[in-house]
């Protein structure tokens, strides 16, 4: 099975920000565990929502790292002792090699971990999730990295202009618009069901408010990419 590779695109309020330095203001939860930056929490939560709705439960087993975490996951899987193993890596110009039984890591600093952007999959392999996830990962902006880690997506970007989003509207981006509203620390009750109803609305008004937007409660340009969207 070949699963698709999409480029990265990194959120802007990233430049100048280092690997497994991301601040903590740009960091949101992540359901199941850990933190995400803020585009990425959005559009997962609102795939997990999605995925709930066709009776498929999706957790994580792995979100943001800093830099720290990365060095002591790499020391965890990596020796530099050579033991016949394909995979290697340079790190500090020096070589290791993958310890027998575990799964790759990236050489610390250069992991999309290390952005906020990358989840690993609880049992990705069980329960539908996967054929799920194929059929359905692309919708909110997640694809995949590598060939041999069917767990392990990114974020690499809003799929598409959904253009503006208004009381009434319906469907996967309105479900990233409520979750990037909830990341801001606006409450909607029913977040992530996709129906921009009057609670999505005054959320929506009020973030406008309060970050000198006009307050129309539509999510033109200016708004949706004042929430990363």
């Amino acid at each position: 099975m070949r699963y698709p590779i999409q480029p990265v695109k990194l959120p802007d309020d990233l430049k100048g920000v280092a690997n497994g330095k991301v601040p903590a203001h740009l960091l949101r939860p992540a359901h199941g565990g850990g933190t995400l930056h803020h585009v990425a929490a959005a559009a997962w939560h609102a795939m997990v929502e999605a995925a709930r709705q066709d009776g498929i439960e999706l957790g994580n087993v792995g979100a943001y790292r800093s830099y720290d975490a990365q060095v002591a996951l790499f020391k965890q899987r990596y020796t530099r002792i050579p033991n016949g193993s394909r995979t290697t890596r340079t790190w500090n110009g020096k070589r290791y090699w993958l310890r027998r039984g575990v799964a790759p890591s990236a050489t610390p600093g250069t992991s999309n971990h290390g952005w906020g952007i990358a989840i690993d999959v609880a049992n990705v392999g069980a329960g539908g999730r996967l054929a799920w996830l194929l059929n359905n990962a692309a919708r909110f902006g997640f694809s995949w990295e590598l060939q041999e880690e069917h767990w392990h997506l990114r974020h690499v970007g809003t799929p598409s202009d959904p253009g503006d989003l208004k009381r009434g509207d319906r469907g996967d981006a309105v479900a990233r618009l409520q979750w990037a509203l909830v990341a801001a620390a606006y409450v909607i009750d029913g977040a992530g069901n996709g129906i921009f109803g009057p609670r999505t609305e005054a959320a929506l008004t009020a973030f406008q408010t309060h970050h000198g937007l006009q307050p129309t409660g539509i999510a033109d340009a200016k708004t949706r990419a004042m929430l990363g969207l």
